[in-house]
């Protein structure tokens, strides 16, 4: 089904794809902020503020691998919506 049809299967995920693509780009921005104010308070400081002793507490693995699913999800849609001439402008802005 999904390699017949893959645009069927788009319509009837649209939904829970598109959230799950929010909820990996909020948790991006969200560990992002944390590394923004870590790297900020260290600036200012020039010392370690308590708690973030370790830059492997702010960056994990999947801080790695949430992009990349996200690109390969977004990547897949776009030729799927390229194939079927539906509009595109999204997931070329949301790739880039």
């Amino acid at each position: 089904m999904i390699l017949r049809k893959p645009y069927a299967m788009l319509i009837k995920l649209f939904k829970p794809i598109h959230f799950f693509l929010a909820f990996c780009m909020s948790y991006l921005i969200y560990r992002s902020y944390l590394i923004r104010t870590f790297l900020f308070e260290y600036m200012k400081t020039s010392m370690m503020p308590l708690g973030l002793g370790a830059t492997n507490d702010l960056i994990g693995g999947m801080f790695y691998i949430t992009p990349i699913i996200v690109l390969i999800i977004l990547v897949v849609m776009l030729v799927t919506m390229i194939k079927k001439e539906k509009p595109k402008l999204f997931y070329i802005i949301a790739t880039i």
